[in-house]
């Protein structure tokens, strides 16, 4: 009976491979054109990760590259690096960098305007990243001379930003120096609810004791 059954087997086994050759021989042209596609797309994927990797390796050289230039006092040099990178690659991640040191730069430089133009540009670069809270928060500080404008940026700082508590600092801040110290105290209470925490939550709360009682 057993060996019935092996012969039952072995004409089962020869069935698939002719099943299998068939098959194989009626499809080889799908076959075959499709592990081609495979291996295209396999060595393309290699290539496109190279060549990213010596994209990111070369912004990396160019950027240090800058700051060691403006660390030297060459202004012009590093300004001329940032801006070729920021033209090139604005919105890679070196490229927002690089905006976000221009802009630093230009503010340490006394050059308000130009660098609260060069935060605002990055804001618009960096939606919906952490980095705009940021821009947006300098160029608040640099134009908190002019009430208006400063509360316009801050008020495009989203509720959910970690720069959320320094926004609303400085918010009570401007109004403290408007005269309105009751919305100031507010603001600053308003601040340690939205999660300031280190020295932020410290001088907050040394805002808030000198305030407590004036009204």
């Amino acid at each position: 009976m057993a060996q019935i059954d092996n012969i039952f087997e072995e004409i089962d086994e020869q069935m698939d491979a002719d099943k299998a050759h068939k098959f194989f021989k009626e499809n080889q042209a799908w076959i075959i054109g499709g592990l081609v596609l495979l291996f295209v797309g396999l060595f393309a994927f290699v290539a496109w990760r190279d060549a990213q990797v010596k994209e990111n390796q070369a912004l990396s050289d160019k950027y240090i590259a800058a700051h060691e230039l403006d660390a030297k006092g060459d202004r012009e040099g590093a300004t001329a690096i940032f801006q070729t990178i920021i033209k090139e690659h604005g919105d890679h991640g070196y490229g927002l960098l690089s905006l976000l040191s221009d802009a630093q730069a230009l503010a340490k430089a006394g050059k308000k305007d130009a660098a609260i133009a060069r935060f605002e540009a990055l804001a618009a670069k960096s939606s919906n990243s952490p980095i705009q809270g940021m821009a947006l928060l300098n160029a608040a500080y640099l134009a908190s001379d002019d009430d208006g404008r400063a509360k316009g940026f801050l008020a495009k700082i989203e509720p959910t930003s970690s720069f959320r508590p320094h926004a609303l600092e400085l918010e009570g801040l401007l109004l403290a120096k408007a005269g309105d110290e009751k919305q100031a105290f507010a603001r600053y209470q308003e601040a340690i609810q939205a999660g300031a925490s280190g020295h932020l939550q410290q001088r907050l709360q040394l805002r808030i004791e000198r305030l407590t009682g004036n009204f």
